[in-house]
């Protein structure tokens, strides 16, 4: 079969026959594609790859476009790689073979992944997106950012009663990064009774405890 006179929707359609066992195809497939669209159009996929699901407001933000709408409809009109996830149409996802392949060429056309993920961030927390903000964060690297947004929606967390979801992100956390948020420490601490895990639980409190007089003297 000769790959070089399929069209973009061809081998779109081929491309989600492979898994990740053809990475080498994959690859060929989705660079062969990438060549036939504008370079404007090229620069956001790589810049919008990163993003797990993506609309057109959050990839204006990351990107500093305005007119991701547009780009969006360019992709989804040819079947280049995208994917709608919902019946308006308003939130997509690129095929996973192309978000690989895009995100392993980022970094070479200069796009700085992490910045990337700290401004999907932001957006998600600023659109009570408190999940996917906290996701963003970590893949970033950014504990930091990551402890202060569970400090931040300590209340929502708790009135939810979102316990297992709350203990994934305290657990890829290091603890040292909660030390400045007792309000986080406090939901752990909550989270982890609410699992029988009394004794750790304890552990932190007694941590809260000790810290707080100094604290106060400070303030």
């Amino acid at each position: 079969i000769s790959l070089r006179t399929r069209t973009p929707q061809n081998m779109t359609g081929a491309l989600r026959s492979f898994s990740g066992a053809h990475a080498d195809i994959a690859d060929f497939l989705a660079e062969d594609v990438l060549a036939n669209v504008p370079q404007d159009v090229y620069t956001f996929v790589l810049q919008t790859a990163p993003l797990e699901r993506f609309c057109a407001d959050l990839c204006d933000f990351v990107t500093g476009r305005r007119d991701s709408a547009q780009v969006i409809r360019y992709l989804a009109d040819r079947n280049l790689f995208i994917v709608p996830l919902d019946s308006t149409r308003k939130w997509f996802r690129y095929h996973h073979l192309l978000a690989e392949f895009a995100e392993n060429r980022a970094a070479g056309a200069g796009i700085r992944l992490n910045e990337i993920y700290l401004k999907a961030s932001r957006w998600f927390s600023e659109n009570g997106l408190f999940g996917e903000a906290v996701d963003h964060a970590l893949r970033a690297e950014d504990f930091s950012e990551a402890a202060a947004l569970l400090d931040r929606w300590s209340d929502r967390i708790v009135y939810t009663g979102q316990i297992s979801f709350i203990n994934r992100y305290f657990r890829r956390i290091p603890e040292s990064y909660l030390q400045d948020y007792p309000r986080a420490r406090l939901v752990q601490a909550w989270a982890l009774q609410m699992r029988w895990q009394f004794d750790e639980a304890r552990r932190i409190l007694d941590d809260i405890e000790h810290r707080l007089p100094a604290d106060r003297g400070n303030s």
